[in-house]
């Protein structure tokens, strides 16, 4: 018995426990859809047209107010509603909060017909508002209409149960949407731009959202402070907004909706219990979001460089790209080397105050054009000849390289010369018969 137990407890949990968590997972995926109703909250007013009513419930004698109620929404409309709960008190100033659709609740259906086919601004007497609330205690809370003391009003209510029992069951949206606004504040610098995307479910996708900004802020798209998105099929949106000057700007996005009746109010305060209310007739209300911008001044701009740094900048600037003025090479028959022409004022530079020798160039390299008899030298190397500060002349290299001097290979030319000769004397020799 104790195995069979054991092989019991294991098979349960073998192929138990792995259903449970695929419903909690399936609950989990299904809440966030749940979640999307914005919460709507209000305060019980008063009444609106009725009258009192004698009847029985559970079997005694009941004479209670009947008729269409008010309640205020919370920076919202008036609303008309029934009640739904017979055995609760409702007071003026209870506060309430929506609490999805009546459908939820035993005989929903009905009640739903009843106040979509009869909505309350259509009550127009006393007796009509107060048949109106008795058919629907009839299905909320289970009311005899046959122990109604009034026949006006009995006979009235009998009919509109008898209809409603006959009737389809109308669907209606009873929910606010979930409209969101990100970012909800930021802090940018004046003359930034801010990107808005607006939130509010596929439930009003295609719907128009009106954005309207205040203070230094300006909409890009339009050029001004008001503007018109189309929610996407995903219900999203997107919009810019753009920073003028410095100081506090208020972004607000209004999304109109028919929110149909048969919405159920329950009591906001667990600690003080109030009369379950339903919306009695469809109304269109606007679902808003706020989001706030702190514009900051924008960094100012560097200062405009004065005249002497502006000198300086171009003296450093300049230095390393200054080449002085070419000097003509001397003749190696001058003795005294031709002083360099001087730098400007402009140009500062370090390497000027010692004059370093410029090494014989590389004997290799293809030698310059002789110029013409008589005619100007190439220029050299600058640093060879460059005078240094104060005016002195440099010494002059002890030799110069043959680069460019018109009688540098007139040495070279008498050996090859001579070696030509020698060579042909020798070959003619050769020639000559003994």
């Amino acid at each position: 018995m104790s195995r069979m137990n054991g092989r019991g407890a294991a098979w349960r949990l073998r192929y138990f426990w792995p259903g449970i968590l695929g419903l909690l997972v399936v609950f989990g995926l299904l809440a966030p859809g749940q979640a999307l109703a914005q919460t709507l909250t209000g305060t019980f007013v008063g009444a609106v047209v009725g009258r009192m009513v004698g009847f029985q419930y559970q079997g005694k004698p009941q004479n209670d107010w009947a008729g269409v109620l008010k309640l205020k929404l919370d920076n919202g409309p008036e609303l008309p509603v029934f009640c739904i709960q017979i055995q609760v008190r409702v007071r003026t100033g209870d506060r309430y909060r929506s609490d999805g659709s009546v459908l939820a609740l035993p005989n929903g259906c009905h009640i739903r017909y009843l106040l979509d086919k009869y909505p309350a601004s259509t009550a127009n007497s006393a007796d009509e508002a107060a048949a109106r609330q008795m058919a629907i205690w009839v299905f909320s809370d289970n009311v005899d209409p046959a122990t109604i003391a009034d026949a006006k009003i009995r006979n009235r209510a009998i009919a509109l149960v008898n209809e409603a029992k006959q009737g389809p069951c109308p669907a209606r949206r009873t929910e606010a949407p979930d409209l969101t606004l990100e970012p909800p504040n930021a802090s940018p610098s004046a003359g930034q731009t801010v990107a808005y995307t607006v939130r509010a479910g596929a439930k009003d996708a295609g719907q128009a959202v009106k954005v309207s900004v205040t203070g230094p802020a300006v909409l890009p798209d339009t050029g001004g402070q008001q503007q018109q998105v189309t929610l996407d099929a995903q219900g999203l949106a997107h919009f810019r907004v753009t920073g003028t000057g410095a100081g506090a700007t208020t972004v607000r996005v209004d999304l109109p909706y028919q929110l149909g009746a048969g919405t159920v109010f329950s009591h906001l305060d667990s600690g003080a219990p109030t009369q379950r209310l339903v919306l009695a007739e469809g109304r269109s209300l606007t679902a808003s979001a706020i989001g706030q911008l702190s514009w900051s001044a924008s960094a100012p701009p560097p200062p405009a460089p004065t005249q002497s740094a502006t000198l300086v900048a171009t003296q450093e600037a300049s230095a390393p790209t200054a080449i002085p003025a070419p000097t003509r090479r001397p003749s190696h028959h001058n003795a005294t080397a031709t002083p360099a022409e001087q730098p400007t004022e402009t140009v500062v530079s370090e390497t000027q105050a010692t004059a370093i020798p410029t090494p014989p160039a590389d004997t290799t390299a293809t030698p310059a054009a002789a110029p013409a008899a008589g005619g100007p030298l190439p220029p050299v190397d600058q640093a060879a000849t460059a005078a240094p500060a104060g005016g002195a002349v440099q010494p002059r290299p002890s030799s110069l390289p043959n680069t460019g001097a018109a009688d540098a290979p007139t040495g070279w030319l008498i050996v090859v010369s001579a070696g030509l000769l020698a060579l042909g004397g020798w070959l003619i020799r050769r020639r000559i018969p003994r």
